[in-house]
């Protein structure tokens, strides 16, 4: 946030906004700094887990203060038959690829599991394969950040489990994996680049497994279908909607919210006088 401040205080545009802002640290175990700035809030935006927001949302605050909450969320894609075209497998994965590269998962909007719209396994294992491919060449622009031990621990047990009853494809490291089952559901989300690939007869039937926690869904079909499913998964509640390679693009709205709307106080008047 500081390094951002600085560039938009570089342009004459941005010298008013930046003469407003500041950015303040301190350590979350100092509960009086904490109820301090709560305090002094007119809006507290709030991002984390569960925990960490029902830890902030307890602090004493203004009567006439807001909330804005991103709580924890998952996200996750689907891929129509059409685009399951062998010439085509390839060009998708590469933006599945950097979709889960980024933010290695630990974004709300980064996909953990991805659906294929096939009954046929050998569909699924052969764009297993171009993924594979897509998600080393990914490593040479998006480093793999270093995983924790209890990250690591679960990659491997999953690596392991799935060796034996489904199917895996992975780094050589801990870097990426690909997991392959039967089952009907979404994740569970590890992190650190871990896939699952999963075949679906239709997808509308994925509308099934659609929670409140689910927030992005990237959908890779021609425009009826984009539209057709859009509308389905809407309803069932989901926040937003995006192609591969632009589930971690940020805009507005965002997570339903169109921000800007909770960070300006209104005034109004009438138009007329008469």
């Amino acid at each position: 946030l500081a390094a951002m401040l600085e560039i938009m205080g570089a342009d004459a545009d941005g010298r008013d906004l930046v003469r407003t802002a500041a950015v303040i640290r301190y350590d979350r175990e100092d509960a009086a700094a904490a109820e301090f700035f709560s305090r002094a809030a007119d809006v507290r935006v709030l991002w984390g887990s569960d925990e960490a927001l029902e830890e902030i949302r307890s602090l004493p605050r203004k009567l006439e203060s807001s909330d804005v909450v991103f709580p924890s969320r998952t996200s996750l894609m689907v891929i129509g038959a059409a685009a399951l075209r062998v010439g085509d497998r390839a060009r998708i994965a590469r933006r599945i690829a950097l979709d889960v590269s980024i933010f290695e998962q630990k974004a709300c909007a980064s996909p953990h599991t991805v659906f294929l719209e096939t009954d046929d396994q050998a569909v699924v294992e052969d764009f297993a394969g171009h993924l594979k491919e897509a998600l080393a060449a990914v490593l040479r622009t998006h480093p793999k950040a270093s995983p924790s031990r209890t990250e690591v621990s679960a990659i491997l047990n999953l690596r392991a489990r799935y060796d034996i009853a489904y199917k895996a494809w992975y780094s050589e490291g801990t870097e990426f994996t690909i997991l392959s089952d039967d089952l009907f559901q979404l994740g569970p989300p590890i992190g650190g680049r871990t896939v699952y690939l999963r075949k679906v007869e239709d997808l509308e039937r994925v509308v099934e497994l659609i929670t409140p926690e689910v927030q992005s869904l990237g959908i890779e079909a021609d425009e009826e279908a984009f539209e057709r499913l859009s509308a389905i998964f809407g309803a069932a509640g989901v926040r937003r909607f995006a192609t591969p390679g632009t589930m971690t693009h940020f805009e507005s709205p965002w997570d339903g919210y169109f921000i800007p709307q909770h960070l300006i106080r209104w005034t109004s008047r009438p138009c007329g006088r008469g």
